[in-house]
């Protein structure tokens, strides 16, 4: 029988308020926990063998981002533009991370389900602590590696209610799965600033995209994940 595997990550990443954020997450987590009750009594759902889990991973980070309501589309924007990038919640603390790294993560998550569907749980791929840093910090850090004078300032208009600091607990996904970070959070900030600053020259993105997943793939050994993280970033590589 063929078996569907099936990760839903977290919400909290696409640009909405916190509390939309938690709102859908909570929903995702009861649709899933719902089907594993339903798997466990042994409730036919569908042609193929369902192994539903949920995937939670930080604020993600890295080229081809121009979502709205997001950092570093926002940033980006901006400086591309000469205006100064307007920040409401400078002291804000986030988990931040390269989205290669929670790609990584999901792979290698879905892989083990594939031969045990003990691991269809609740993951969190995430950060060290050391990269949970304010907005300030990551918008001072673009401002330095993009250069040609941008600046940034304090947008003092009201605005929606954030919380001050979110954090994620990987320790599960590095003790079970053997799963860690690559890029520590400046290497992720640099490779984010060079991949759009070559688009703002008009470089070729698809072989600009390519290079940077193939100094992902040299960071990671996985002799067994190989073909599925290949696919993946390759798809993420060409979107």
């Amino acid at each position: 029988m063929n078996r569907k595997v099936t990760v839903v990550g977290g919400a909290g990443n696409v640009g909405m308020t916190v509390a939309r954020a938690i709102a859908e997450k909570e929903l995702a987590d009861v649709v899933i926990i719902d089907i594993a009750d339903q798997k466990a009594a042994g409730v036919a759902l569908d042609i193929y063998e369902t192994c539903p889990v949920i995937g939670s991973d930080s604020r993600l980070v890295g080229g081809g981002d121009w979502s709205a309501g997001r950092l570093i589309p926002d940033i980006v924007r901006a400086f591309t533009k000469g205006d100064p990038v307007l920040i409401r919640s400078p002291e804000a603390m986030r988990p931040w991370q390269h989205a290669l790294d929670a790609l990584h993560g999901y792979m290698m998550l879905a892989e083990r389900m594939w031969s045990d569907e003990g691991f269809a749980d609740a993951w969190n791929f995430g950060p060290s602590d050391d990269d949970t840093k304010p907005v300030a910090w990551i918008v001072e850090r673009m401002t330095e590696l993009w250069g040609d004078g941008v600046r940034w300032e304090y947008d003092n208009k009201p605005a929606p209610h954030e919380a001050t600091i979110l954090k994620l607990d990987s320790s599960k996904a590095q003790s079970q799965l053997g799963w860690t970070q690559k890029l520590n959070l400046l290497t992720a900030l640099e490779w984010t600033v060079s991949w759009y600053k070559k688009m703002h020259e008009g470089r070729e993105m698809r072989e600009v995209t390519l290079k940077q997943i193939e100094r992902y793939k040299e960071l990671v050994s996985m002799p067994t994940q190989t073909w599925g993280l290949s696919s993946v970033l390759m798809l993420w590589g060409v979107i």
